[in-house]
């Protein structure tokens, strides 16, 4: 336990010891595969896919044109900017229009996750405190969060380290009965990504994870009138609601957003068409079929979306069913489509990455360093793939 510290600056200098390896690492890898020493040439180059949307996003805030932005491609009128909630290049946008003239839109947004994957992990080890308390989980995570498979989409301008951070803050503030403070959170996380709306399913377990402990010697009672007692003490509070209710306003005003510029205020919905996503129970069973029965061996995506869903059942099997609903239910609305993205969806769902740490920080330190090495090895070839533009991987 001596080389694990259980104080704020012994945390937060292993956080920024993690960040700034991790990222030195990742120029490294560039320098050493494209023989290539510059860093600006580095930053364009991982800069690439979904960040020249944000990247555009950014520029309708700045000149304040949103529509006039509203195609990367202007000869591909079904792909617009509207498929990508806002709230990220919101925050980009006032630091770009001070900044640039010294510094690129991609370094600006870089300089930013920076700042919400750091903020993400100390909030992250906050809560590993309040709920495991147990500050070698809390320095594994942090190290597995900077070091691991995908990490490059919590340095690079997407809306990962944001939402990881804002999804922390919702879980940390509903732990902490701070139900106000995770209802502004959690509306912020809605006008990141659509499914930051489903926080309010975490909520509702968790409310009746608490009400089923506090009454479980009233087994005489009915299960209805427990239904009641249960509805009442929710109702009685007036902050839970509140904050509860807050949740889903960030994709709210999106919409209204939406339906004043465009008259559709589910643009973003029928935008993915542009896309070729077609989404549905039966796509869903579709693309479970074709992962578990058709397709051998399994390629990574697929192996993902299976050891996601065993992490699911690791939360469920020890009693954490508000961490399990969160990322349960994004498998399934991620399956309907497709299970592109699924890695990144779910490292910034936040309770598989714990998941993974809990079992991790039971084995022997022989294990957990054989895991590691592995793990940063197979982190290495993700990130490899990612510099040449392999898209099987992502």
């Amino acid at each position: 336990m001596k080389y694990f510290k259980d104080d704020r600056s012994s945390v937060i200098k292993f956080i920024i010891f993690c960040v700034i390896c991790s990222r030195v690492a990742m120029l490294l890898l560039y320098i050493a595969i494209f023989k290539n020493y510059s860093i600006t040439d580095f930053i364009n180059h991982v800069s690439q896919w979904d960040v020249k949307w944000y990247e555009n996003i950014v520029n309708a805030i700045v000149h304040n044109d949103y529509m006039g932005y509203s195609h990367v491609d202007g000869d591909i009128y079904e792909h617009a900017v509207w498929a990508f909630f806002p709230l990220y290049s919101i925050t980009i946008a006032p630091f770009y229009y001070f900044l640039s003239p010294f510094m690129s839109i991609y370094q600006v947004g870089m300089m930013l996750n920076v700042v919400y994957f750091s903020l993400a992990m100390y909030i992250g080890h906050k809560y590993i405190m309040l709920t495991r308390n147990d500050i070698k989980r809390s320095y594994i995570y942090i190290f597995l969060m900077s070091f691991g498979p995908w990490n490059m989409y919590f340095f690079v301008m997407y809306t990962e380290s944001l939402f990881l951070l804002l999804l922390t803050l919702c879980f940390y503030y509903l732990k902490k009965k701070n139900y106000i403070l995770m209802g502004v959170f959690g509306a912020l996380l809605s006008a990141t990504r659509n499914v930051g709306v489903l926080f309010v399913f975490v909520v509702l377990f968790d409310t009746i994870k608490n009400f089923i402990e506090k009454n479980q010697n009233k087994q005489d009672r009915s299960a209805f009138s427990l239904m009641g007692e249960y509805l009442k003490e929710v109702i009685d509070n007036y902050k839970l609601v509140l904050g509860t209710c807050m949740v889903p306003m960030g994709l709210f005003s999106y919409i209204a957003f939406l339906e004043h510029e465009l008259g559709d205020g589910l643009a973003f919905v029928h935008v993915q068409a542009g896309w070729s996503r077609v989404s549905g129970i039966k796509s869903f069973i579709i693309n479970i079929k074709e992962a578990a029965w058709n397709v051998f061996p399994p390629d990574i995506l697929v192996t993902a979306f299976f050891v996601a869903i065993v992490f699911v059942i690791v939360l469920i099997k020890d009693k954490r069913y508000e961490e399990a609903v969160f990322p349960g239910i994004i498998l399934i609305v991620a399956g309907m489509s497709s299970f592109m993205s699924i890695p990144r969806f779910m490292l910034g769902s936040f309770t598989v990455c714990l998941a993974f740490v809990d079992q991790l920080s039971k084995m022997s330190t022989l294990k957990k360093l054989v895991i590691g090495f592995f793990l940063i090895i197979f982190s290495i070839t993700i990130y490899r793939a990612y510099l040449l533009g392999n898209t099987v991987l992502f």
